[in-house]
């Protein structure tokens, strides 16, 4: 497993932890990239850290994972002039743009506890990269 800092949109200014299979395991590229979105106020450890063992556990498995803070959040500067949705959305099109360079026509699935997974089900309606999506304690 590898695991490296890495930022998308202008400025870097999305920043995210991507946990990489090892090459003996990983799927090679058939299989979806996790994004695990932050709940509420919590940057991209999430809550009791859950998010770490999460991504490390499904990069085991042979799945890459973004664990993201969203703008406001950890090491991702608030965006000036946008509120939580529409600042999430533009988001997720940096994540979802610079994700693509790294795994080109990657299919997605967004993993969200809480306002995350509320994230989650409002992103994926609009996505069609998006091809599952986990949510714990939502709407």
């Amino acid at each position: 497993m590898n695991e490296r800092p890495v930022q998308f949109g202008a400025g870097g200014r999305v920043f995210g932890m991507l946990t990489e299979p090892r090459d003996d395991v990983a799927n090679g590229g058939q299989g979806p990239v996790f994004i695990i979105l932050s709940a509420g106020m919590l940057h991209r450890v999430g809550p009791s850290r859950m998010h770490v063992p999460l991504a490390r556990k499904l990069a085991g498995m042979g799945f890459p994972v973004l664990r993201v803070d969203l703008a406001g959040k950890g090491d991702s500067p608030a965006r000036k002039g946008l509120k939580n949705q529409p600042s999430v959305a533009a988001d997720f099109a940096d994540m979802r743009e610079g994700l693509s360079e790294i795994y080109p026509n990657a299919k997605l699935v967004l993993f969200g506890m809480c306002s995350g997974a509320d994230n989650a089900i409002r992103l994926s309606i609009m996505e069609p990269s998006v091809v599952g999506i986990v949510l714990l304690d939502a709407v």
